[in-house]
This record gives C-alpha cells, sequence and structure tokens, in this order.
C-alpha cells in the first residue's frame, strides 16, 4: 500500500522527509525488497531506492508510491511451462560505471559499479527460444572500478563463476551426484 501522509501534501521534492515518513519510506522499501523473490521486475528500482534509506527526500517517497501503485496495477505470476530441457544455461550480464570526484584528503577518484546477471535454463528442439528463469543477481561491485571495460569485465567473470555453478547443480540433479 502506497504511503499516504499528511506530512507529503504540498511539501517540495526537495526537502526531506519527516521521521513519521521516513520510518514508513524505509519500512515499504524493505517490503518491496521482500518481492523481489518473484518480482524481479522491480529489483533495479528497489536498489536504487535502498541507497536512499538514511535520508530520503518527498522525491524518493512519491518514486516509492510510483513502483507499489505499477506492481499492483501490473500482477505478475510464476509458471513453469513442462518442456524438454537441455543442459544450456543462458547468462546475460551487464554492469554499470560511475566515476565520482575526489573525496576529501584522497589522492585518487573512486569509482563504484553496479552488476546484474540472469540466468536462464533454455528448452532444446523446435522450442529453444522458451526458458525458465533459475537465478538472477543485481548488486555492486565489491572491487574499485577505474572504467566501465573493467566493471563489465568483473561482471562477466563473475557471473561466468556462477553459471558454472549452476550447471553442476543441474547436472547432479538430473544425474545424481557421481
Amino acid at each position: 500500500k502506497p504511503i499516504q501522509h499528511a506530512d507529503l501534501t504540498g511539501k517540495p521534492a526537495e526537502q526531506t522527509a519527516t521521521p513519521p515518513v521516513q520510518q514508513m519510506f524505509h519500512s515499504l522499501v524493505m517490503a518491496i525488497a521482500y518481492t523481489l523473490i518473484t518480482r524481479v521486475d522491480l529489483c533495479i528500482y528497489c536498489i536504487s531506492l535502498q541507497r536512499e534509506t538514511t535520508a530520503p527526500t518527498n522525491l524518493h517517497v512519491r518514486r516509492l508510491n510510483a513502483i507499489v501503485r505499477w506492481g499492483q496495477r501490473n500482477p505478475l505470476s510464476i509458471r513453469y511451462y513442462k518442456m524438454r530441457c537441455g543442459r544450456r544455461i543462458r547468462t546475460c550480464t551487464d554492469a554499470g560505471f560511475k566515476r565520482e570526484e575526489l573525496e576529501k584528503n584522497a589522492t585518487v577518484a573512486t569509482g563504484r559499479a553496479v552488476r546484474g546477471a540472469v540466468y536462464v535454463r533454455m528448452a532444446e528442439g523446435a522450442d529453444a527460444t522458451t526458458g525458465h528463469l533459475i537465478d538472477w543477481h543485481c548488486g555492486s561491485i565489491k572491487q574499485v572500478t577505474r572504467s566501465t571495460f573493467t566493471s563489465e569485465a568483473l561482471a562477466a567473470i563473475a557471473a561466468t563463476d556462477h553459471s558454472m555453478t549452476l550447471a553442476y547443480t543441474l547436472e547432479e540433479i538430473t544425474h545424481g551426484p557421481r
């Protein structure tokens, strides 16, 4: 349910939210984070708002309300159709990089990067465009990066490592331990 509070009415978007609204914001962001178990489509929006939980503005509260309303208007359900599955896992990965300015008393600019990946078990034969979403990941890259190439390379390496783990797991489920 979206946040409705008298402190939001007619207030400028840049103004920091009042403490009761901040508490409701934090609670609702965590509730949205819990729905990410089944609502992967809301992931990027939830993560961007989780960064604002210490001092959200009225604009952040309005954006969160928009996400909640959109999620309610567009419900999703998970359906796993029966399909002949091969042992192929398709991995799609992406990363983003943001160069930050020099911090006080710092000699080097810091760079932060985020990465995401989707892991899909693909069908075989004529229905090769169908797949089951078996895992996904979205988070920050732990190493400090200085370029987009580095962040993309680190994301690809992490996605490949995780793909191998998923492939081994699916093999063991299908054929048992060896």
